[in-house]
Parts: structure tokens; C-alpha cells; sequence
């Protein structure tokens, strides 16, 4: 079970019959928010964690508080039998300047 997130936050793909959710939250029992790519593959639901922030915030305490990292946003294409993905997002981490993570998570069947 994981921790609640900070903030709502979730962007989806659609393609070739398969969703793709990017989204952050904290891992109970963990300190730093991550951000994870959610999917649908054989009718199971796959969690591929991009654990590479080291920062931790919270948003507890009164008063509106500036969030260090941004909503991401995900792209999906097909590459042969792979499914590839990007990730981009703004972290603060990396001087809130626009990153993307490449990924190439899921094999299509042949």
C-alpha cells in the first residue's frame, strides 16, 4: 500500500489498447515523493517506479507551500515490439528546468 499523495496529480496515455498513468507519490514508510509510470498490460496493473529523486517535502502545515516537482507528462510510441515512453517534468532537484526520462518498458507480443 503506498502513502497518500501530496497532491492529486495523474496524466494518462492511451495507445494501442493500453493506458499509461504518470503520476508521484510517497511510498509508506519513505520520505521522498517519486514519480511512477502506471499500466495496464494482460489484465494486470504494473507499477515501474522512476526512483531518482532524493529531496523530500510535505505539504502539512498551514498556509498554501510551493511544490518542488511538477505534474509529468507522458508520451507512448511503438517501436518494433517495444513499447517506448517519455517522461517530462520539472523538479526543483534539477533547477526546475524541463527533464525527460526515456523509457522502454513493455514487449509487445509478435
Amino acid at each position: 500500500m503506498h502513502a497518500k499523495k501530496e497532491k492529486n496529480v495523474l496524466v494518462l496515455e492511451f495507445c494501442d489498447d493500453m493506458f499509461y498513468i504518470a503520476t508521484y507519490w510517497k511510498e509508506q514508510g519513505g520520505s521522498v515523493p517519486q514519480y511512477h509510470i502506471v499500466y495496464r498490460q494482460n489484465k494486470n496493473w504494473h507499477v515501474q517506479p522512476l526512483s531518482f529523486r532524493k529531496t523530500p517535502f510535505s505539504l502539512k502545515g498551514a498556509g498554501s507551500k510551493r511544490i518542488p516537482i511538477a505534474r509529468p507528462q507522458i508520451i507512448s510510441w511503438t517501436t518494433g515490439h517495444w513499447k517506448n515512453m517519455a517522461v517530462f517534468f520539472r523538479d526543483e532537484e534539477r533547477r526546475s528546468r524541463l527533464s525527460v526520462v526515456f523509457l522502454h518498458l513493455v514487449h509487445r507480443a509478435a
